[in-house]
């Protein structure tokens, strides 16, 4: 009898203390979810902001150029064509109008010639924001409806009136977003307007964020349903033991936190501009003739300090920021050629585009872009396209179109990386390149006797048999220059020459350099 009392009480003493345990860690884990659940609230809020703050800067880049040159002084009939081009070209403005400095409307794209006085409270807020644009929640004069009004006026008062329809932010902050139970409220000007149908849930929580370029507040409000979610999907984790719930979520934990903090870091970086371009020339090896060079995207944290490519860029594939992050890239890369006319002069600069950019036809908008923004410049631009991840006959169309487009306006495209893809000969036949970079990997341990060579050979013949220019990247050593050069290669990039640099430090280089170069061989004008 006491042997089993005693049994009783050791096995009451050591489920008891395991009972608890399995209370504590099922509370730490309640609370750690909703923890998540609050960072991704206030995650999402940040990214369906940016995705509107882009879109609407989209779409006021799209009329812009008519700010330039006296352009808005023109007659109605001649800034007609122009208003519809860019209603069209927008493919989300319904209404565009234009208004002069007296403060009237005297054209719109949709009834031609109009007169009617822009309201006192707008021309205020003009004058007030300027040069900033100004967004109005407003029931139009024109078509007697209510609209969006992103107005922006040039130094005289005179201006621009692009009318969105509200359903356009409201698709836009709900793609992507694939929880059932987030709804987005949007405040611009001070009205709201709902973003959802349907009556809202107790709301549980929120998170509200601010645009620094419009007059607009998102606040994100989640429901019970939400928590809910994710409270089922860690439902698992209670048939573990004690032990390993804890150990497994305090490791999982903080590796999401890590990842949760460097994904706010990113769209933080992005709002504030922590981004910069260097550059990394490419050469004619005879010589060392700088022909050219490319932009490399570098972040420059206050905090973290510069953070690699490596970690940032995939990161931004899965935010779905790589479009952002190319449009700060070509930004900045048309500013530098731009106010650097002259140093550049016969040489080119190329950007990355990324394969969601090219096959969701976000490329072909940025070269409409700088058709309009760059005539004279865009020429010196060469857009860079991988050929890593399989192309299915789907993507080969929309890629095609894509790059055909890019040759129509006049510029040039390169095949990035080749060798290393999937997509091989059958992707360089079917898309128009004038450009083949051979990936590093090729260059890595190169001699004479390598077995490579031959490997590099065939890949010159093919590019010559298309005409196709070939730089050859990651040359480091005179080793590697020697042997390329022997084969027949003529253009370089790699440490051997230069590593990426700043923009100051390849200012310096080409001013050394402009005095003696010649044009490349092959020419980008």
């Amino acid at each position: 009898m006491k042997q089993l009392t005693s049994f009783l009480q050791t096995s009451f003493k050591r489920y008891y203390f395991a009972f608890l345990f399995i209370l504590l860690g099922n509370g730490l884990l309640v609370l750690s979810v909703v923890f998540h659940a609050n960072k991704e609230v206030a995650s999402s809020n940040y990214l369906a902001l940016s995705k509107v703050d882009q879109n609407l800067n989209r779409i006021k880049n799209s009329f812009g150029y008519l700010l330039q040159n006296h352009r808005l002084e023109q007659s109605c009939d001649e800034l007609l064509v122009k208003l519809r081009q860019g209603v069209f070209n927008t493919r989300m403005v319904k209404e565009a109008a234009v208004f002069n400095s007296n403060g009237r409307f005297f054209c719109s794209s949709n009834k031609g010639h109009v007169s009617f006085p822009l309201f006192n409270q707008y021309r205020e807020a003009l004058v007030e924001n300027y040069p900033k644009p100004t967004l109005s929640y407003l029931k139009t004069a024109i078509i007697r409806s209510h609209a969006l009004a992103l107005m922006f006026t040039d130094e005289s008062g005179s201006g621009i009136s692009v009318l969105i329809p509200p359903s356009y932010l409201y698709q836009i902050l709900n793609t992507g977003n694939d929880s059932q139970n987030l709804y987005f409220e949007l405040t611009i000007g001070g009205k709201t307007l709902n973003a959802y149908e349907g009556k809202l849930p107790k709301v549980l929580n929120w998170h509200q964020a601010k645009s620094q370029n419009f007059a607009i507040e998102l606040t994100n409000k989640v429901g019970f349903d939400y928590y809910l979610d994710h409270l089922a999907s860690a439902v698992w984790l209670n048939i573990l033991l004690t032990s390993l719930i804890i150990t497994a979520y305090v490791m999982g934990q903080r590796s999401q936190i890590s990842r949760n903090s460097l994904e706010f870091a990113l769209t933080n970086a992005l709002r504030k501009g922590y981004f910069e371009c260097h550059y990394q020339p490419i050469y004619r090896a005879q010589g060392k003739q700088l022909i050219g060079c490319e932009a490399l995207l570098r972040w420059n944290d206050p905090v973290r300090g510069f953070v690699s490519p490596e970690i940032f860029i995939p990161l931004a594939e899965k935010l779905n920021l790589i479009d952002r992050l190319t449009e700060i890239v070509i930004d900045l890369t048309m500013s530098m050629l731009l106010e650097n006319q002259q140093a550049f002069a016969g040489k080119y600069i190329s950007i990355n585009i990324s394969r969601r950019s090219l096959l969701n036809g976000r490329v072909i908008d940025w070269v409409e872009m700088l058709e309009l923004r760059y005539p004279k410049l865009r020429h010196q631009i060469v857009f860079e396209i991988t050929e890593k991840g399989e192309f299915d006959e789907r993507d080969m169309k929309a890629a095609k179109r894509a790059l055909d487009v890019i040759e129509r306006a006049g510029m040039r495209i390169a095949i990035d990386d080749f060798g290393t893809g999937y997509s091989g000969l059958d992707f360089i036949a079917q898309l128009p390149f004038s450009i083949m970079k051979i990936d590093r990997v090729f260059v890595n341990n190169l001699t004479n006797q390598s077995a490579i060579v031959p490997v590099l050979k065939s890949m010159l013949n093919l590019a010559q048999s298309r005409s196709m220019a070939v730089i050859v990247e990651g040359v480091e050593d005179k080793r590697q220059l020697d042997i390329l050069t022997d084969i027949g290669f003529e253009y370089i990039q790699g440490y051997f020459f230069d590593r990426p640099m700043p923009s100051n430090q390849l200012l310096e280089k080409l001013d050394v350099k402009t005095e003696v170069d010649q044009a490349p061989a092959f020419s980008i004008s």
